[in-house]
């Protein structure tokens, strides 16, 4: 990536933060980050305007391309700058281990303080009995010590983490669930349509 084209993507990225700080609107418009995302992976052919791509890996590019522009000194496997925001937030440094003789079992140890982190669920089918239970049994809080073997940060054994959004995917389509903080309501997203959730639906769909 030439110095231009950096300086390029900073700009666009500093325009979308200010509008995340500054915006009194309830929703911010998407198409700034569409054309940033577009012209960035335009290369690849990723995330194009008008063409359905994959959310979490768009997710996982975004926190890589955050890192290479504020901490591209280290590498994006090993990073501990203070000053990454990708690493210091949502990365997690895990160990895996299994015991020999015994059904392959993955024991994952997380081994640093996390304080963002993301929770993929997935079916198999498109059309699975399990997916309206297991909606209706997520809950608000969840602990770092009931999703891996072990924790051994000890900050990471205390930390309540809280839902604070939902990616859904059916159907070849996507929509999601976010908490908006300033206004303290859910609001859902499909496309163009954007809307607070009632407090039933809410109920029924996010568990908040």
């Amino acid at each position: 990536m030439g110095p231009n084209e950096m300086s390029e993507h900073l700009l666009l990225a500093k325009g979308i933060f200010n509008q995340f700080q500054c915006s009194s609107e309830k929703v911010l418009p998407s198409d700034a980050l569409r054309s940033a995302l577009a012209k960035t992976f335009q290369d690849e052919q990723r995330f194009q305007l008008g063409i359905m791509d994959d959310a979490a890996e768009c997710f996982e590019n975004l926190l890589m391309r955050i890192h290479f522009h504020i901490a591209d000194e280290s590498k994006e496997d090993i990073c501990t700058a203070p000053h990454c925001i990708s690493h210091q937030k949502f990365a997690m440094t895990l160990f895996e281990q299994s015991n020999c003789g015994e059904k392959i079992r993955i024991r994952r140890v997380l081994m640093n303080f996390p304080q963002i982190i993301t929770i993929g669920l997935v079916w198999d089918s498109d059309h699975s009995d399990l997916a309206e239970d297991v909606i209706h049994s997520l809950g608000t809080c969840l602990k770092l010590g009931d999703l891996f073997f072990r924790v051994t940060d000890d900050r990471a054994k205390l930390c309540e983490l809280y839902l604070v959004g939902m990616i859904c995917y059916y159907g070849k389509h996507y929509s999601t669930f976010f908490f908006q903080t300033k206004i303290r309501k859910w609001m859902y997203f499909d496309d163009a349509h954007v809307k607070e959730v009632s407090c039933a639906l809410a109920s029924k769909s996010v568990t908040p």
